[in-house]
């Protein structure tokens, strides 16, 4: 016997005359055959989500990680995975904005924690402030799930569900988008 592989069930064993033995599909396949299916149509909407937000003919230079960052930040939209979504973003913009200080000669500041590097680019008129706002304001979103903050902080899911009255996955949501609309936003930014 030999062995050939098919994508959905595996490696399939082969008798002499070539003929594939059929095996039927396990647990975890059917397990992720069932997820595939019960969240197509939500991923086909944060795919087209993406496509109406990215520019057209879009490409960068940037380090791997930095890039590397930037797509699965993407991806994990796509999927579904909200608070990875913003932290991922963030990770983007920090790796961005901290290439614009060390190009701009503000080597120290660039080195520090993304406050530090907002800080740096308010006081040196690097970026707009409307635009330093909305980074700052996802620092603050993404920190509660970078470091333990007490319940009543006020960006933490548990506080802003009471506030917002609305569903943790209708905030992480909203903030996810924000975050990709602010990460492309910050791509474009000239280093």
């Amino acid at each position: 016997m030999t062995k050939s592989r098919n994508r959905r069930t595996g490696p399939a064993e082969k008798d002499l005359f070539g003929s594939v033995e059929k095996k039927r599909p396990g647990r975890i396949e059917n397990l992720l055959a069932k997820f595939d299916r019960n969240t197509f149509d939500e991923r086909i909407k944060r795919l087209k989500y993406l496509e109406s937000i990215a520019p057209k003919g879009y490409g960068m230079v940037a380090g791997i990680e930095t890039i590397a960052v930037f797509h699965e930040a993407r991806l994990t939209f796509i999927s579904g995975a909200f608070a990875a979504t913003i932290m991922l973003s963030q990770a983007f913009i920090e790796h961005w904005l901290q290439a614009l200080l060390g190009n701009n000669g503000f080597e120290n500041a660039a080195k520090r924690g993304l406050k530090s590097i907002i800080k740096c680019c308010r006081d040196n008129h690097l970026l707009n402030d409307y635009l330093l706002g909305k980074i700052d304001h996802l620092r603050q979103t993404r920190n509660p799930f970078s470091h333990l903050k007490p319940t009543a902080h006020p960006f933490t899911l548990s506080q802003r569900l009471f506030l917002e009255k609305k569903q943790p996955n209708e905030i992480l949501e909203k903030e996810a988008k924000d975050a990709l609309g602010l990460m492309y936003t910050i791509s474009g930014v000239r280093l």
